[in-house]
């Protein structure tokens, strides 16, 4: 008797072999968490997907919406798989789970990520500036938090505000995080570079009744905003009462003010020699007087605010004197006297 061989093809061999993915008398359905809305995760996050309990799996990704033709994932064969986000960015997965012989694939779950722009910083274009002066940078779009300014690489102590206001040399950065994704830090990269010019900003210290001044190497000083004629070193006595300011100047092309400096001479009281002295009228239209009252008064020099000399007057040995005003043109002067006691300076009005 002879025995009759049947011979198969290998395909069908290999079919009748693996598990049917046919349809089976159960459904697999991907869990995932955490849950987010849409499924968009932070750069960083692992996000667990999970398929229940079956005999094996195999699960897949894909970069379109099927269950089917999608790529295997080397090693994940467990009921468990965790998708770290930083890797995957953004892709649909599926399993195909085993259970007594019958394989089904899951949905796919859309796995995707937030993608970030880096913070830019806006400023208003110019990149020199003097001393004492200030510029504006900022991060011009919303949906940034945790600000931290740098300067030169190192972070500046305070800076956590979207602005900055800039008053030093060096090269600027912002770092910032998103606001949906807090714990992502991200940076300008290249910032802006400023360069600040001239002297250093001036300091007005009180040393008995003279005021000295920082800085330098030029110095003119200001009385209630206005130059004092002749008043162009480091060190200058008042006595006058009133706001002084001192501005530096280097040839750099910057003029840097010192912040104002409130000065009263305490000695001074109605009987006091300084307080007699009187200059009057103000508004004037033809002459000025002045009465030196208990002041030896030797000459009155008059300039205009920009320290220019105009006129001069000898003054008597006593009594009250006049200084005429009539051909000068109108505006406000310095009337400077010269005093046994110093320049005293008093303002008067040309009408």
């Amino acid at each position: 008797m002879h025995q009759r061989l049947f011979f198969l093809p290998t395909l069908l061999l290999l079919l009748l072999a693996a598990p049917t993915m046919a349809q089976c008398d159960f459904d697999v359905v991907i869990g995932v968490d955490p849950i987010v809305d849409g499924n968009v995760y932070c750069p960083g996050d692992t996000v667990k997907l999970s398929a229940g309990e079956f005999d094996s799996y195999q699960w897949y990704y894909s970069f379109s919406d099927t269950n089917t033709g999608g790529t295997s994932i080397d090693g994940a064969t467990s009921e468990l798989y965790l998708v770290d986000i930083s890797y995957w960015g953004f892709a649909y997965f599926y399993v195909v789970a085993t259970k007594n012989g019958c394989s089904e694939a899951s949905p796919t779950v859309l796995i995707d990520s937030w993608a970030f722009l880096s913070p830019v910083v806006a400023s208003d274009g110019e990149s020199e500036f003097c001393n004492g002066d200030s510029t504006e940078i900022s991060v011009p779009f919303g949906g940034y938090v945790n600000f931290q300014w740098y300067q030169d690489g190192e972070p500046i102590a305070g800076a956590t505000e979207f602005n900055y206001w800039v008053k030093e040399s060096g090269t600027y950065v912002i770092f910032a995080s998103p606001a949906v994704c807090p714990e992502i830090v991200l940076n300008s990269g290249v910032g802006p570079t400023f360069t600040f010019l001239g002297p250093a900003v001036p300091v007005i210290s009180q040393q008995g009744s003279t005021l000295s001044s920082t800085s330098g190497p030029n110095f003119q000083w200001l009385l209630n905003g206005q130059n004092i004629p002749g008043a162009t070193s480091a060190n200058f006595t008042p006595v006058e009462n009133g706001t002084y300011t001192v501005r530096v100047t280097d040839g750099s092309g910057c003029a840097v003010f010192s912040a104002p400096f409130p000065f009263t001479i305490t000695s001074i009281d109605e009987t006091s020699p300084l307080a007699t002295l009187k200059i009057y009228p103000t508004p004037a239209w033809a002459s000025v007087w002045i009465d030196p009252g208990k002041l030896n008064v030797q000459e009155v020099r008059l300039y205009d605010l920009n320290g220019k000399h105009c006129l001069s007057a000898i003054a008597p040995s006593t009594g009250i004197f006049s200084l005429d005003l009539y051909e000068m043109p109108s505006g406000l002067y310095w009337c400077a006297v010269q005093t046994d006691n110093g320049v005293i300076y008093r303002q008067v009005v040309k009408q």
